[in-house]
């Protein structure tokens, strides 16, 4: 916690975030009136936060629960009969929460409230955030709780800030999820399982697996790119300034989907490839581009 902390104050006294602060920046910025940090808050949690936190998480959320059930399972007969109703009750929400997120990432054009589907999934993803909370609270003995409750404490604290700043994206949440990772972890060792054998095969059988996609499609990217660079600089080289390029594999999977033809991009890539700073770049597909320069 105490390295939490003394990392967070390293960071915010970094120069670019008083940037931030006096408008400077010219990237990020921040709510400066009640009437924006209210809709800053708001836009964030809706359409990013909720999102990365939660909501496409849903192997993280699926391990917690269940590692929270195993110990209330193997334990309720240490639970008063009232607390057993309510945490009875708090799991039946996060069984119903996590079917929802399943049956909507296998169906993501369903609107359950048409336009209005995104606001209740961001609603009631806070309400599973604060139903773990809850049940962590009820369902584990005070010598392990301070433990487990350490995890949420920074991640709010890490969450906390994103809410007023603009933009964010997926990058923000690299951290956040490490330490949901190890929370599942300690929550699996106050399980006791004793399935570690098994963990270890499933782990490396599906670090073989992502490793193998990963690869793939990062080097399809790759190799596009490299023959993409290799034809801007031909044609830069003949004199052309409108050139077509195409549109890279897996753009999703890029920092700003591989784009450079924007204001601020175009001329540091124009630059560091040394190109005409007067070249115009038209995105096409990538087969339709294929097609034109083998013609």
């Amino acid at each position: 916690f105490i390295s939490t902390v003394l990392g967070a104050l390293t960071m915010f006294i970094h120069p670019s975030y008083f940037k931030v602060i006096d408008g400077t920046d010219g990237y990020r910025t921040y709510a400066n009136s009640i009437n924006e940090l209210i809709n800053t808050i708001g836009t964030n949690l809706e359409s990013t936060i909720h999102q990365f936190l939660i909501f496409d998480n849903i192997v993280i959320m699926t391990l917690i629960s269940i590692f929270m059930f195993i110990y209330y399972y193997k334990n309720k007969q240490n639970y008063k009969a009232r607390n057993k109703k309510i945490v009875t009750l708090l799991f039946i929400y996060q069984l119903l929460y996590i079917n929802y997120t399943l049956v909507y990432h296998f169906n993501p054009d369903w609107r359950i409230l048409l336009s209005y589907t995104s606001i209740f999934n961001t609603l009631i993803s806070i309400l599973y955030c604060i139903i773990i909370l809850l049940t962590t609270y009820l369902i584990y003995p005070k010598k392990d709780l301070g433990k487990i409750l350490l995890y949420y404490i920074i991640i709010i604290g890490l969450v906390a800030p994103l809410c007023v700043v603009t933009p964010i994206g997926g990058r923000n949440f690299f951290v956040i999820y490490i330490l949901e990772v190890m929370l599942v972890c300690t929550l699996y060792k106050y399980s006791n399982l004793k399935i570690e054998n098994l963990i270890t095969k499933i782990s490396c059988f599906s670090l073989l697996v992502l490793t193998t996609y990963y690869v793939s499609v990062y080097g399809y990217i790759h190799y596009v790119d490299m023959k993409r660079l290799n034809y801007i600089v031909e044609q830069n080289n003949l004199g052309n300034t409108e050139i077509d390029v195409p549109v890279l594999p897996y753009k999703e999977y890029i920092h700003g989907e591989g784009n450079f033809a924007d204001e601020y991009y175009g001329p540091i890539y124009k630059m560091a490839y040394n190109l005409n700073l007067n070249i115009n770049f038209n995105f096409i597909p990538y087969e339709e581009w294929k097609i034109k320069i083998n013609n």
